[in-house]
Formats: structure tokens, C-alpha cells, sequence
């Protein structure tokens, strides 16, 4: 509002003197009185007026500042000095982050990877054994959450770059006929398909084909949870991996403090195939995928807690038990085959150190009678048919180091993380037996392993590796191993 606009709303309310007014004493005092307010009143509007004009000013400089910061690249030397954006107070109006980075449903995700090796042998056991160059696998993975309580998920994976091949069984013939449908290298399975109803963050249940959390690597299989070529290597020989059955489970997490917090998983699923069991592998062979069908007379049950103390940490236990007698294609035994496995696991993940472990042991009942029963299997079932153990472990341990800051540091080169490693491995797939199963110290083996992972950019990932393993035999026991791979993860 302008001065003028205030002399003449003054000028209304005191109304314009009459003539007798103007003649007396009284009616002059009171205009004198009138004039001096006004003039005050004029002073105090100039004063705030020009207090006005000031901020006005420094509103001016404000703004010219924040507009020459923003036109500042983040390669400045002063952008260094900034806080993070995460560190700058939320005012009242701003929406938390929870809301900020929530879709709208429903909601769909898309992701997977990808790995290609090659290996060159130099084996004592076998002098022919030739390099191989391999697609390992290609893995894709999709989501869909129509709601926040429900949610589907699907991962397949297509392995060696080819057709899996499929077994029929006819149960009519007196023996049994086992006939070859399809013949390629590869495979094309589903890994994971589920239904995930999500009733609250400590209890939610799933249903449909899952992936057991049995040890570490079946709950951390992407190419950048462990340093190894393959995956074959990084696994324990002992279970199947990742190792997906068919079931239901229920799952969840709990917050211990800010940072903590442990999350489960209980399952019953579908169990193994006695008849794949070996002195080599113990009971990974009795994973079934030979037939169109699995046969499922015998579940098993999975239990797994995970404890997380820090961000990027994990100690975590798991235990699967579950009979087998009865999931084999024929009723040919009488008598229980439990198989039990334990495994303690843990990685810690902080600057650029890396570490992680496992020890497995795992118990098979009757293994003596499962040896002899196995040794009468059809040939046509394409099982290895040697004894089996009534005990198998493995314990493993890698450790890593990032040295790319030394490059970034030391010569100015710009580059991504550069993780050298070493692993140790010890696998017996024989560590106890039966009276009558002979133990083959051959299965006894030891490894290690140094390399390098190296990812020039977030996502994909060049591994190179050399193994030495030694047997457990006197002689002809030295097994050395290069590998190399490329992966991908998107």
C-alpha cells in the first residue's frame, strides 16, 4: 500500500472540520493534535519501507549466490566441500523416504545374469583332459506385486547354452524302460516360481517351486557374491546348487536395532532321489531331473536363520532333513535313507575387505544298504553307481582385497573395483562309512585358489583364477585348474 493511499484513508476517518469547529480553541488543538499523528504515522511507513527495500536487496544477493552454485559441475573443487544430499534436514512438508521412493502398484520387475568361462587342465588323474569353453548359464528373473500383501516371482535359467535332455519311465514293463526323448548338452529349468503372500515383515508365506536357503551360496548365487570362475567351484560338490524344489514355506525378518536384524525361513518341499547318490558328490546326484515327473512320496524340511549384526554382513545356520527311499523311480528298498545336512555360513562385506566361509556336514542313514541297492540300478538310469558315505563335510573360506583405490591414488587412473582373493577349500565326500563301504581317499581333496575379480562397470564382472588341488591319494594327485569368465548382472 502506497503513502498517499494511507494520507487519504486518514483523510476519510477524520472527516473534513465544520465551520464552527475551525472558530474555536478546542477544534484547533485538535487538528494540531491530528497533523502531528499523521506526520508520525508518515514516519514510521518511510522507516519500514526502506526496512522492506533492505531484505529486498538481500533476497537479490541470496538468490544470485544459489543460482551461481546450481551452474557449478560436480567436478568443482568446492563441490567436495558440500554435505551430502542425504545429510540436509527434511523440512516438515517434505514426504518421508519410504513414500518418496514407493511405486505406484501394480508393480513389475525385470532382472537376471549371465556367465561365459573358459578352463584349461592340467591334471595328473586325467593327462587328456582338454580346455572347454562353456556358456555357463543365463539366468532371467521377473516380478509382479499387484498389491502390497501379494506377489509373484519367476526365475529360469537356461545352462550350456542348450535343451536339457528327459527321461520317460514306463511302469508297466517288468524292469522298466527308460527311453532318451531329447539329447543336448544344456538344460532349460525353472529355478523359482512362487507365490509370496506377505502378511506382515516377520511372518509371510510362499508356495510353488522355491529355492532352498541350504548354505550360503543357494541364497547368494549372483556372479558378484562370489570370486570364483564358476560356480561349480565356488559350491560345495556335496549338494545340489541352487537347489529348487517344489513346496511351501513360511519366512520373515526382525528388527534387533537400528542396523540388526535376523530374518528365517522354515519349508516343507520335496526331497531327493537315493538312487543319484555317489562317492564323488555325495547326495547332489539326488536331485531329480532325469524324468518328466519327480516323484514326491517323501518330502523334506528346511530351516534356515540368518543373523545380521552390521549392514553388509551375515551369520546365518541351516539345517534340511529328509527321506529319500521312497522318491525313487522304482520301489526296490524296504528300508529308511534320511539324509541330514548342517551348515554354518557368514560373509562380511565392508571397504575393500571381503570374507566368507562355510563348514557343511551332512549324515545319510543306512548308506551301506543304499551302496548295495544302487549297485542293481538299469544302466540306461545314467547314475555313477559307486558307494556312497554314511558322512560327508566340506569347510571353505575366501578372503579379498580391493586394490583399485592404489591406482585411483598412486597413478590417477579412474577404474572400478579390483578385488584380489585367495580361497581354501576342503571337500570329503567320503568322511565316514559303513562296515562294508569302502572309503575311497581319493575324495579327500584340498584347494586353493588366488585370482582376481575386476568390474569396470557396475553390473559386469571379469574373473581369472588358477586352482591347485591335491587328492587325497599318494600319487598321480596334483590337479591345477585356469579359468577365466565374464559376467553379467542387469
Amino acid at each position: 500500500m502506497g503513502i498517499s493511499t494511507l494520507l487519504f484513508l486518514l483523510v476519510l476517518h477524520t472527516g473534513v472540520p465544520s465551520e464552527e469547529k475551525k472558530k474555536t480553541p478546542a477544534s484547533t488543538d485538535t487538528k494540531a493534535s491530528r497533523q502531528a499523528d499523521t506526520a508520525e504515522l508518515i514516519a514510521i511507513i518511510d522507516a519500514q519501507q526502506k526496512q522492506i527495500q533492505s531484505m529486498q536487496h538481500a533476497l537479490d544477493d541470496l538468490r544470485r549466490q544459489v543460482e551461481s552454485l546450481a551452474e557449478q559441475t560436480p567436478d568443482d573443487e568446492s563441490h567436495g566441500t558440500s554435505p551430502p544430499p542425504e545429510s540436509y534436514p527434511q523440512t516438515a512438508a517434505s514426504p518421508p523416504i519410504e513414500a518418496q521412493d514407493r511405486q505406484p502398484l501394480p508393480r513389475f520387475e525385470f532382472g537376471g545374469y549371465a556367465t561365459a568361462t573358459y578352463e584349461r587342465f592340467d591334471w595328473d588323474t586325467d593327462e587328456d583332459r582338454r580346455a572347454r569353453a562353456d556358456v555357463e548359464r543365463f539366468v532371467f528373473e521377473a516380478a509382479y506385486q499387484p498389491s502390497e500383501w501379494f506377489k509373484v516371482e519367476v526365475e529360469f535359467e537356461v545352462a550350456h547354452g542348450g535343451v536339457g535332455a528327459a527321461l520317460e519311465f514306463d511302469v508297466f514293463e517288468e524292469f522298466g524302460e527308460f527311453e532318451q526323448e531329447i539329447e543336448k548338452g544344456g538344460e532349460v529349468e525353472i529355478e523359482k516360481m512362487q507365490a509370496e503372500f506377505l502378511f506382515s515383515r516377520p511372518l509371510s508365506l510362499k508356495v510353488g517351486h522355491l529355492i532352498l536357503p541350504v548354505g550360503l551360496l543357494n541364497q547368494r548365487h549372483l556372479p558378484s557374491q562370489y570370486f570364483t570362475a564358476t560356480r561349480a567351484a565356488a559350491a560345495s560338490p556335496l549338494i545340489p546348487v541352487v537347489w529348487h524344489e517344489n513346496g511351501i514355506g513360511i519366512f520373515g525378518e526382525v528388527g534387533l536395532s537400528e542396523n540388526s536384524y535376523i530374518d528365517y525361513q522354515a519349508q516343507i518341499v520335496n526331497g531327493l532321489d537315493s538312487t543319484g547318490f555317489s562317492s564323488a558328490n555325495w547326495v547332489r546326484g539326488g536331485f531329480q531331473e532325469k524324468f518328466e515327473f519327480k516323484v514326491g512320496e517323501n518330502p523334506a524340511y528346511v530351516f534356515n536363520l540368518n543373523y545380521h549384526p552390521l549392514a553388509n554382513s551375515m551369520v546365518g545356520v541351516s539345517y534340511y532333513r529328509g527321506n529319500t527311499a521312497d522318491n525313487r523311480p522304482k520301489e526296490d528298498i524296504d528300508f529308511d535313507a534320511h539324509v541330514n545336512i548342517a551348515t554354518v555360513f557368514g560373509f562380511f562385506e565392508a571397504g575393500p575387505v571381503t570374507l566368507r566361509g562355510q563348514f557343511l556336514r551332512g549324515t545319510l542313514e543306512n548308506s551301506d544298504l543304499i551302496t548295495q541297492a544302487n549297485r542293481r540300478l538299469s544302466n540306461n538310469l545314467g547314475v555313477v553307481r559307486t558307494p556312497v558315505a554314511k558322512a560327508a563335510e566340506s569347510f571353505y573360506l575366501e578372503a579379498g582385497y580391493d586394490i583399485s583405490s592404489w591406482f585411483r591414488r598412486g597413478l590417477g587412473i579412474r577404474m572400478g573395483p579390483l578385488d584380489i582373493f585367495a580361497r581354501y577349500d576342503h571337500i570329503d565326500s567320503m568322511d565316514e562309512v559303513e562296515e562294508l563301504v569302502f572309503r575311497n581317499p581319493r575324495w579327500n581333496r584340498e584347494s586353493w585358489t588366488l585370482g582376481f575379480n575386476y568390474v569396470p562397470h557396475p553390473g559386469f564382472v571379469w574373473k581369472l583364477e588358477h586352482n591347485w588341488r591335491t587328492l587325497g591319494t599318494a600319487t598321480l594327485n596334483k590337479e591345477r585348474t585356469f579359468a577365466t569368465s565374464v559376467a553379467f548382472e542387469y
